[in-house]
């Protein structure tokens, strides 16, 4: 009923605004007053603001700087965090919003922003539930990842997972609505946006210019805008905010897509936004180091669910040297530290967990199965140096030992070196951006003096200080999703009290 009651207000509004914009030649405050919304960039955190925002009765423009949606968030396979879900319950899994929280603040190093924190955290179920619901997104199996107490990382068990993750899914029903709903909601992709509008006469965002990329033509378009556009971690140029920021890090490669080069950080400032945190980069540990082109700058991440189901971090010589699940700067410190290649091995035995994971990754040609005399040549060591570490995993996991690493938990299956291994290279790469703009936590950008934007919302990795020094696997995710959905309600509030002046404006003058 409530679905139907905004659809029918956001209606007769519209009516109203388009009677009164047909009686007057267009100008800046016509177009203030637009029934659409604008969002930027179509990964999992734009496509969660889109589809709350059609859900709330508005229409919505789509804008995308590349040639297919997803960003990002379709290269995320290990799946999406969540407390106190059903899943968990009927797993006997004793998580709660407030152990979520502590983790989550933990791996932040008190860096994090409490109430960003609070609102991921606290809507961590409902955010699952939407994609249940909305987009029949079945969350059945849960991963333990690293620096979480307790398993909360839901993903689906579909045939296609992790070829088509969950943004993939709802890229691909989001853009079936398009073609069957035109009027309500229109995509534009291969789209650069290259400055926010701005109202002269206050700091209120009322509309993007973006340039088509085919063409090269230039437009402007009009109403409240959602930034979507992600992190900087792929922009290698000498204007990047990485070398501002963190030039170190540009000797590394990247899981990001080449889109991810800071333009929605750029266009905040350029307006007297606020940023925060720009220097704080996440290194993760372990992006597969490809043997066909072992010196690409960009790379596939090895997801943490094959550590979280038994999977360990071994040297040239045989030997663990990290808590393969502490934090994810913890152990790429550790990597750092060697002066060796790192293996990523796990027993095939423990493979089910994770078979669609195994069956990419081998496909991609960045693991191979092997016997144990095949992984004694790779790991350069002999059959009884795997033997002697294999034991120790062995001890540790059945709790007759406490490991030297202080990993507590393994996988459901020992290592057996009568059993077949997966193995592949991996090495520490640049994969996720904590700094970003300023956002409160109903989504809405800061300006430099801690008010809100009016008409500017922000979502997804381009919001920084949620996640501190140190973001938690399967969070990101979540974040596309929360602050997705908040800042769609946002632009669909903002949509309306537009609308209602407008109407007002109509009535007086008629």
């Amino acid at each position: 009923m409530l679905f139907k009651r905004t659809t029918t207000l956001f209606a007769v509004l519209g009516l109203l605004f388009a009677k009164a914009a047909f009686k007057s030649k267009p100008s800046m405050s016509t177009a203030n007053n637009s029934t659409q919304a604008i969002v930027i960039g179509g990964g999992l955190a734009g496509l969660s603001a889109t589809n709350t925002i059609l859900e709330l009765g508005g229409n919505v423009l789509l804008l995308d700087k590349n040639i297919a949606f997803g960003g990002n968030s379709v290269k995320a396979a290990s799946g999406i965090n969540a407390a106190a879900t059903q899943l968990q319950f009927d797993q006997n899994i004793p998580d709660s919003v407030n152990t979520f929280y502590n983790d989550s603040i933990l791996s932040a190093k008190s860096k994090a922003n409490p109430k960003l924190l609070h609102t991921l955290t606290s809507k961590s179920g409902s955010a699952v539930n939407w994609l249940t619901e909305r987009f029949g997104l079945q969350m059945n199996e849960l991963s333990l990842l690293a620096g979480h107490s307790q398993a909360r990382t839901h993903r689906g068990s579909h045939p296609d997972y992790p070829f088509k993750p969950l943004a993939f899914v709802i890229a691909d029903k989001t853009e079936k609505f398009s073609v069957a709903h035109p009027d309500r909601l229109q995509i534009k992709k291969n789209t650069r946006v290259t400055r926010l509008i701005t109202d002269s006469s206050k700091l209120t965002v009322v509309g993007a210019e973006y340039e088509d990329l085919n063409d090269r033509t230039l437009h402007s378009v009009y109403g409240p805008v959602v930034l979507a556009t992600g992190g900087y971690a792929a922009d290698f140029t000498d204007e990047s905010l990485l070398k501002l920021h963190h030039p170190e890090a540009l000797k590394l490669s990247t899981t990001n897509g080449p889109y991810c080069t800071g333009d929605g950080h750029k266009m905040v400032m350029s307006i007297g936004g606020n940023t925060i945190d720009l220097d704080l980069i996440q290194i993760h540990p372990t992006g597969w180091v490809d043997p066909k082109d072992p010196s690409s700058m960009t790379k596939f991440l090895a997801a943490e669910a094959l550590r979280g189901s038994g999977a360990v971090l071994m040297t040239d010589k045989g030997k663990r040297f990290c808590n393969e699940l502490g934090y994810r700067d913890y152990v790429t410190a550790e990597m750092m530290k060697l002066n060796t290649p790192v293996q990523l091995v796990i027993p095939a035995k423990c493979v089910p967990d994770v078979a669609n994971f195994v069956k990419f990754y081998s496909f991609k040609g960045l693991m191979r199965e092997v016997d144990i005399e095949e992984l004694s040549k790779i790991l350069n060591c002999t059959t009884k140096d795997l033997e002697s570490t294999f034991s120790m995993v062995n001890k540790a996991s059945q709790g007759e030992l406490k490991d030297v690493f202080g990993r507590e938990q393994f996988g459901k299956e020992p290592f057996d070196i009568s059993d077949k291994f997966y193995i592949g290279q991996v090495e520490p790469v640049l994969h996720y951006t904590m700094g970003g703009v300023q956002a409160d936590s109903q989504a809405r950008v800061l300006s430099k003096e801690g008010h809100p934007i009016e008409g500017l919302f922000a979502a997804g990795e381009i919001v920084g200080g949620l996640h501190g020094e140190n973001r938690l696997g399967g969070s990101s995710l979540l974040a596309c999703v929360v602050f997705g959905r908040l800042a769609g309600q946002g632009a669909a509030g903002e949509m309306l009290t537009r609308l209602i002046s407008a109407a007002k404006e109509t009535s007086r003058s008629s």
